[in-house]
């Protein structure tokens, strides 16, 4: 049996066609990628482009043209960059401090009005205010500490402090001596880690943030456990130069019987070191306060 073949397909007559090589002569000419001077439509400033036309703008409009599109989403973001710094601060602050005004809260002592509005972090700014040895009325000491008795402002101070080095881009962490101590007898406890957790998270992020507020120092329970806890968070941030803010109503003495023998020497003389301590009652700094 035979088979008959296939056809074979039929190409058209232009397939089989070698198309003419092209000539150098011929190719594409570059005029067009060549600088060319224009007139602005915007400005009417001549410039130079290589875009061929008159409608090519100068670098200035197009730069222009570029952050008005880009105006929205900048606006946008940092709308949006201030509502999380601000839900930030809520979640810092408690809502009795929020809204303190130190011009005008009845609470606030002279001294703690006067630290309110002036006191900054170590630098140009801060060392401007000079005392009556002519001297940088907050010393050399990286921090701060107010310590007098209750009712007097220290606390409603230190948050005016916090809350203008938040808003200015500081990351600031506030906790009270007695959640302090808690967390530290927790971790020395060993607790469940479900129950420690949260505890070794505090007493880290106590050591590790740029800003920290201790408040009510004195007021925690005296115990082996958290004056080491105490001793190991002022050693860690002096040790890394970060900026320590502290209250009490107890005296530098007190506060060393209050902590025990073994570690509140090392603790009040750390403090000491890292912080400018200032007491309620005492007298605005008779330089800085005719600066003002």
């Amino acid at each position: 049996m035979t088979t008959s073949p296939v056809p074979l397909p039929r190409l058209p007559a232009s397939a089989l066609t070698v198309p003419p090589a092209v000539s150098i002569t011929q190719a594409p000419t570059m005029e067009a990628y060549e600088p060319h001077e224009h007139v602005c439509p915007q400005c009417e400033a001549r410039h130079i482009s290589l875009f061929r036309g008159t409608s090519a703008m100068c670098p200035d409009c197009t730069e222009k043209l570029r952050l008005a599109a880009l105006q929205p989403m900048q606006e946008k973001a940092a709308v949006e960059s201030l509502e999380e710094r601000l839900k930030a601060w809520h979640e810092l602050c408690p809502p009795d401090y929020r809204s303190t005004n130190w011009k005008e809260h009845a609470e606030l002592a002279p001294m703690c009005r006067w630290l309110a509005k002036h006191w900054w972090l170590a630098g140009e700014e801060r060392d401007a205010k000079v005392g009556q040895d002519g001297l940088p009325v907050f010393g050399s000491q990286r921090g701060l500490g107010l310590w007098g008795p209750t009712g007097r402002g220290k606390t409603r101070a230190m948050y005016a402090i916090l809350k203008r080095l938040h808003f200015a881009g500081v990351r600031c962490y506030a906790v009270q001596a007695i959640h302090f101590a808690e967390a530290a007898m927790l971790v020395a406890e060993r607790a469940p880690w479900s129950v420690r957790e949260g505890a070794v998270d505090l007493i880290q992020r106590c050591q590790k943030v740029p800003v920290l507020l201790f408040d009510d120092l004195g007021k925690e329970n005296s115990t082996p456990a958290v004056a080491k806890a105490m001793h190991d968070l002022v050693e860690v941030r002096k040790a890394h130069r970060r900026t320590l803010l502290w209250t009490s109503e107890r005296t530098a003495d007190e506060l060393a019987q209050f902590l025990g023998a073994n570690f509140a020497d090392g603790i009040v003389r750390r403090i000491g070191e890292i912080t400018r301590v200032f007491h309620t009652e005492d007298a605005i700094p008779t330089a800085a306060r005719a600066a003002e």
